[in-house]
């Protein structure tokens, strides 16, 4: 359930995208990276210059950058050999303190993109899904790194590079070059399905990746393009006060099964009206109290926990009722939607969505 007050825009933001064309692939300086993308490295036996570069690209290195500082490559694969390190493609080592499968989703697929860029080198540029990655979006599915290299060049190691075409200059993310986020949600939205659509573009708009006009824009690319028009469904239901992809998940299941939330991020009070709690998916009865959908999960929060000291504040107040759910509860047949239809079915009714009130006034 979310706190009782609002999460200022400092805490929902990213750092700053510089949307402006970019030189260089790489920047050596410490603060490349902001901490939050930062992997833990294996900082013993390492020069410090080492260990910040390492740190800057989620605990990758590439040969070049090692003999730059001092290692060698004897020295390198030395450190493969016994176990210190790892070589997960040609030219590049993983001295990271942890293995990539220990990582958060969104972090796994930052490291993967991280490792195709330096892997293709030169003036590589992460696009679609990776591009998304590295820009912060949440909810990606399972995927293929993939650049863009300005030429062709073969996939190798499971590394994909693509021949695509960009709308708008590279913009420089930490220590890489990606595509303009609107350039990368229309490459990669149309190999999507519409619920995980939804999730990107929730994700996006919630951690200020993109704007609600970019979202437009990224609308106008997709018109006539393959696997666009399975997305029709999506656009109506995008809205980026979602705080994460179990949100819209199960939102979009709830919606599929003909349970369209009231709300969002609803609000409750006590008696006295002073603000509890926000609940993440409401319907409201129709005796005045609201069904509240609370969604936990480890991916997005860390460990999976329930808050039941604020679960308990908002059943005191006899306004709401709460269901928790997990995301193996989720699925247009699955026990969130048999509990919440079954809620419903007994109430009578409910109020109808804010969206389609509004439409109607």
């Amino acid at each position: 359930m979310g706190t009782d007050t609002t999460p200022t825009s400092a805490e929902r933001r990213l750092p700053p995208i510089v949307r402006a064309p970019v030189p260089v692939l790489l920047d050596t300086s410490s603060t490349a990276a902001p901490t939050s993308l930062r992997a833990p490295v294996l900082a013993d036996l390492l020069p410090a210059a080492v260990v910040r570069l390492a740190t800057t690209q989620h605990g990758l290195l590439t040969s070049s950058q090692l003999a730059m500082c001092g290692v060698s490559v004897a020295v390198a694969k030395r450190r493969v050999l016994t176990g210190r390190w790892r070589r997960p493609t040609r030219g590049v080592y993983d001295v990271a303190s942890s293995s990539p499968l220990q990582l958060r989703p969104d972090a796994r697929h930052r490291r993967a993109a991280a490792l195709a860029l330096l892997a293709f080198g030169g003036r590589a540029t992460a696009v679609g899904f990776s591009a998304l990655a590295c820009h912060g979006v949440w909810g990606l599915p399972v995927h293929s790194p993939e650049v863009t290299c300005g030429s062709a060049r073969s996939d190798r190691d499971g590394l994909r590079c693509r021949e695509v075409s960009l709308t708008r200059s590279p913009v420089q993310v930490g220590a890489f070059r990606c595509a303009h986020p609107v350039d990368a949600l229309a490459q990669a939205l149309p190999r999507c399905s519409p619920r995980t659509a939804l999730g990107m573009l929730d994700s996006a708009l919630h951690r200020q990746v993109v704007t609600e006009e970019e979202v437009a824009e990224v609308r106008a690319l997709l018109v006539g393009r393959r696997g666009a028009a399975g997305l029709a469904v999506v656009w109506a239901l995008v809205d980026g006060r979602r705080e994460s992809p179990l949100e819209s998940w199960a939102y979009y299941d709830l919606d599929a099964a003909g349970l369209r939330p009231t709300d969002i991020q609803v609000r409750i009070v006590d008696a006295s009206g002073v603000l509890v709690a926000r609940g993440d998916i409401g319907f409201r009865l129709p005796d005045g109290s609201w069904l509240i959908v609370e969604l936990n999960g480890r991916e997005y929060h860390g460990v999976a926990v329930r808050d039941d000291t604020r679960r308990n504040a908002v059943v005191a107040t006899e306004r709401a009722r709460v269901l928790d759910y997990w995301a193996e509860h989720l699925g247009v047949g699955g026990t969130m939607v048999r509990q919440v239809r079954d809620v419903l079915d007994r109430a009578g009714a409910w109020s109808a969505p804010v969206s389609e009130r509004r439409r109607a006034g």
